[in-house]
């Protein structure tokens, strides 16, 4: 089973402003609506989420293959009562040569070289700046995660749209700051290997899950 949650925010929380405000905390407070906390909770529950700001207020899409007890919440947290619902229909339904609508809000990176012939998995991680590095990164993610870009009037130009979300930051207890590049991408995927593709959006695309990056929403393509 899978389910996603909407979570409508009120903006006004001194919880929120704090959670918005905090990467790490937002990641605990959510957990915590789990019942279940420590090492490797989130990669065991299948918790992806997302954090959209708008003018309108802010909301939180969360996956995960448990339910969640949304009464965990302090009072007055969200503006409105949380909607979930299932998803494992849409999941169920995908298929080769499919192609849908996609949103990614991911920490695309890369590693740099390591002086000395030292190992290239310990040189430091550092985020794309650049829109053409930015595509090549989430093209080589699709190819390990079963599915392509879509292309648009049967030229070599994928449809897809990528925008710089600003930075997300936040700080573990007693730890150093935690800094990440936000980069969301919207567009038209095609899926080449359904189970491959399945597997990528249960358990999300890219680093930083933890911190609301890496949840593929995907919707039928008009």
């Amino acid at each position: 089973m899978t389910v996603l949650s909407q979570l409508i925010l009120q903006t006004r929380s001194s919880n929120v402003q704090r959670d918005l405000a905090n990467c790490h905390t937002l990641h605990s407070r959510l957990m915590k609506c789990f019942g279940i906390v420590g090492e490797q909770a989130r990669s065991r529950l299948g918790v992806l989420y997302r954090v959209e700001l708008s003018g309108q207020g802010a909301r939180i899409l969360v996956q995960s293959s448990a339910e969640p007890d949304w009464g965990e919440l302090p009072a007055g947290y969200l503006a409105v009562p949380p909607a979930t619902k299932p998803l494992d229909t849409l999941f169920d339904a995908v298929e080769p040569g499919r192609t849908l609508r996609f949103r990614l809000l991911a920490n695309p990176t890369k590693r740099l070289p390591v002086p000395d012939g030292g190992s290239e998995a310990s040189g430091k991680r550092v985020d794309l700046t650049q829109d053409a590095d930015r595509l090549s990164w989430l093209e080589r993610k699709g190819s390990q995660s079963g599915f392509s870009l879509a292309t648009a009037n049967d030229d070599d130009i994928p449809s897809v749209e990528i925008a710089s979300a600003g930075r997300v930051h936040g700080r573990k207890p007693g730890g150093r700051p935690l800094t990440f590049g936000a980069v969301q991408y919207d567009g038209y995927l095609t899926v080449e290997d359904a189970e491959r593709f399945r597997h990528a959006l249960e358990n999300g695309i890219g680093s930083g899950k933890a911190y609301g990056f890496g949840l593929l929403s995907i919707a039928p393509a008009q």
